[in-house]
């Protein structure tokens, strides 16, 4: 299956979302407002842009959200943390600006709570989340 990213939870990104489902294209809707985003997660409806209106539900898949300080070898340290752990990444998303940075990281196994403790305790980790979709 073809799989997409779109940034931008408002009225064109989640209705292009929609678009690319129709299609058979695994589409991603990311935001920057984390109350947002997780009703939306939640509820598989954008009441904001698009009330009423159904959203797709991706297949039991989990994404960690990390916010990190941007310096060198973050996604290597990460990318060693799920796969000390034998958690197989599906997708993944690096982005920076000037000292902070992010990575997205999709992926369709469970994982132990040591995960997120280990990505938790790196010296550089702003913030982790974990979002779940049923």
């Amino acid at each position: 299956m073809t799989r997409a990213a779109v940034f931008g939870t408002g009225n064109w990104g989640t209705a292009f979302s929609l678009v690319l489902a129709d299609s058979g294209t695994e589409a991603v809707l990311c935001g920057r407002r984390a109350g947002l985003a997780e009703r939306i997660n939640r509820d598989h409806e954008n009441p904001e842009y698009l009330p009423g209106i159904a959203l797709p539900v991706a297949g039991d898949t989990h994404r960690l959200v990390h916010l990190h300080q941007n310096v060198p070898g973050v996604l290597a340290a990460i990318n060693r943390v799920l796969a000390d752990h034998g958690v197989n990444v599906e997708g993944q998303l690096l982005g920076t600006r000037d000292e902070y940075g992010y990575v997205l990281t999709d992926i369709g196994s469970e994982y132990s709570e040591d995960v997120l403790a280990q990505l938790s305790a790196m010296p550089v980790t702003i913030r982790l989340r974990t979002l779940r979709s049923p």
